[in-house]
């Protein structure tokens, strides 16, 4: 009878810890790494998207936002709208570091720097080296943004 309590005490404690690892955060994939041509890629949508600003073209610049996250292309339609960014990307040159995988993106750090050695940051108060995700859409490459419930663990609130 002791046994079968034993027993039964074990199985339910056993199912719990099931339960209980089950329910972890979305921990981002670590494996493979990112290759030059995906970097090449990445580097060139870049280019494309600071191109489009410089001529104006919004739908160029669209082009190059995940379809699937409005509020990103949203926040990137105004980011257009502002005559200050148009004037420093298309004057910038790129540099695409530390790209790593995460979960089904790339992610990176893309350093914007003016002509003449200047950082865009330096003028216009935006940040002259930004963390971006980008996907892979077929045989294009789209700058996107994890979901919420992607991030998990990693989600982090500001208010501004």
């Amino acid at each position: 009878m002791i046994r079968s309590a034993h027993r039964s005490v074990a199985t339910a404690l056993a199912l719990w810890a099931l339960i209980v690892a089950g329910c972890g955060t979305i921990q981002p994939s670590a494996e493979g790494s990112v290759s030059g041509e995906d970097v090449t890629g990445i580097q060139a949508l870049v280019r494309a998207r600071a191109e489009a600003v410089g001529r104006g073209d919004l739908q160029a610049f669209l082009a190059t936002i995940d379809p699937a996250r409005p509020a990103l292309r949203r926040t990137q339609q105004q980011e257009f709208a502002d005559p200050n960014g148009r004037i420093s990307l298309a004057r910038s040159t790129f540099k695409i570091s530390k790209p790593t995988r995460y979960l089904s993106y790339v992610r990176a750090f893309v350093e914007e720097a003016l002509e003449g050695n200047g950082y865009v940051g330096a003028f216009s108060a935006a940040p002259a080296n930004t963390r971006r995700y980008f996907r892979k859409d077929g045989t294009r490459w789209l700058q996107t943004e994890p979901t919420a419930d992607e991030l998990g663990g990693e989600q982090q609130r500001s208010a501004r």
